[in-house]
């Protein structure tokens, strides 16, 4: 078989182009492994955070802030980093009426009672203060 220039490099080419190809796709399956791991150690994270805190638990004075996620209300330890879903009540309101008037006031000391359901940490907030820095409003 007689091959010419041409086709030798017609030929380098597409090998250069497969390997270019198979090394694309080894790196985005290593890209999404890694996104899997940093989730899951993510996920392991935060369930050691809340194993902290457990049913029937107070909530004292802790500082961390208030957020809208997902249509729930969240609050934030910030000494701890732990996450819970804030149960709807009146006080709730307020703090919500609060931070929709003041968006950037996000700085809060929040007393409640920790429930648990499925798994999952909830907090039912009976005191919310928000830090002087942002303002002197006591809900």
């Amino acid at each position: 078989m007689h091959l010419t220039r041409r086709s030798l490099l017609g030929r380098a080419a597409l090998a250069v182009a497969g390997t270019m190809t198979t090394t694309a796709a080894a790196s985005s399956s290593q890209g999404a492994d890694l996104r899997k791991r940093e989730t899951a150690a993510t996920v392991d994270e935060q369930q050691r955070l809340l194993e902290r805190y457990r049913e029937g638990m107070q909530l004292d004075d802790e500082q961390g802030e208030f957020l809208r996620l997902a249509g729930r209300w969240v609050f934030r330890c910030q000494s701890s980093g732990a996450r819970f879903s804030v149960l709807e009540n009146l006080c709730l309101e307020r703090v919500a009426e609060q931070v929709a008037d003041s968006p950037d006031a996000t700085n809060w000391t929040a007393s409640g009672l920790i429930t648990e359901f499925r798994g999952a940490r909830y907090l039912l907030l009976s005191r919310a203060v928000q830090k002087a820095e942002d303002a002197s409003e006591n809900i």
